[in-house]
């Protein structure tokens, strides 16, 4: 984490764009909120034959609330996403920047395909937390504090219930995470060779031409290529396993929820209205249990891309313009 403490600077920098967004998600989540609310006083109101209000006010309440949620929802990507593309691409030009001070020795280490990994996967690696990352963990704290505030009010009981399945689903979400890590390394690695493969026969095309190793280099990349295709596939297979558990658990808290609300509709401490209330409230859960494993994922990708980025922008350019020099 220490590695992500220099995006700070830049943080400060759209302070007043990041603080609106912010200000944002509180409408949206708070209006969001009131909307199974509205869905569960309907659904009393025509179980018990009482139309104190029509449908259509019902209908329109809770139309207003989805268009006032997702008006806000738009001003927070328009915010808080449009800032990490604003860093992402501050981050880009000061390391492109430092790149051009440094000396032939550095080239002379690391090869193109490297330096061109570093100034594609790493950036957008850091650019992933930076939006999505920040965005959705305030997302899912204020959604969750929320929730689980008006969940409880309704049955502390049936609330804790429900709730068992779902910190599994974040600590599913948490090992896939470890092996999409590790996995993408690996993809990582295979593009950066793959890069500096098709760097250096363009740049020594001459060469290959006058050996006559045409084909030799057509089958080095296509193997490096294949390779990349089968790590890639191997990535997919992990992301593919977490979405099935993920529905598996969200419709294991929905089946106890109408279980042991119905029991509790039955006994009179519950009404229809409140179960089909929960139902919903657990569908707004799922994202925020989601999400919680995946911006721990987010961390550990740009944490150790922010520290390969840094251990370059770090190196101090052979020749270097001394500050205690008196410029007369």
């Amino acid at each position: 984490m220490r590695s992500l403490l220099p995006l700070i600077p830049y943080f400060k920098k759209y302070k007043k764009k990041l603080l609106l967004g912010f200000i944002f998600i509180l409408l949206s989540i708070g209006a969001n909120s009131l909307y199974p609310l509205v869905i569960g006083a309907a659904i009393d109101d025509l179980s018990k034959g009482n139309y104190r209000y029509s449908m259509l006010t019902y209908a329109l309440t809770g139309i207003g609330l989805v268009i006032f949620s997702g008006c806000f929802l738009f001003l927070i990507r328009q915010n808080i996403i449009v800032v990490s593309r604003e860093i992402e691409n501050d981050l880009r030009h000061d390391f492109f920047s430092h790149l051009q001070y440094l000396s032939r020795s550095f080239y002379n280490t690391r090869s193109t395909g490297d330096i061109m990994a570093h100034a594609t996967n790493d950036i957008s690696n850091v650019r992933n937390f930076v939006g999505p990352g920040v965005m959705y963990s305030f997302q899912t704290f204020t959604r969750t504090v929320m929730t689980l505030i008006i969940l409880f009010s309704i049955s502390p009981s049936v609330t804790i219930l429900a709730l068992i399945p779902l910190p599994f689903m974040s600590y599913i979400v948490y090992k896939v995470g470890k092996l999409t890590f590790s996995r993408s390394r690996k993809v990582y690695e295979i593009f950066s060779d793959m890069t500096s493969k098709a760097q250096e026969v363009f740049s020594g095309i001459r060469v290959v031409k006058s050996y006559v190793r045409e084909d030799f280099e057509t089958d080095e990349f296509d193997n490096i290529s294949l390779n990349y295709q089968k790590k890639n596939l191997s990535l997919a297979k992990v992301q593919s396993f977490s979405f099935p558990m993920m529905f598996l658990l969200t419709s294991l808290s929905i089946i106890i929820v109408i279980y042991y609300g119905g029991n509790k509709v039955m006994e009179g401490t519950l009404t229809l209205g409140n179960v089909s209330s929960f139902v919903i409230y657990l569908g707004q859960l799922t994202w925020p249990m989601i999400a919680f494993g995946w911006i721990i994922n987010l961390v550990q990708r740009a944490a150790p891309s922010m520290q390969r980025l840094l251990n370059i922008i770090n190196i101090k350019p052979d020749i270097a313009d001394n500050e205690n020099t008196d410029n007369g």
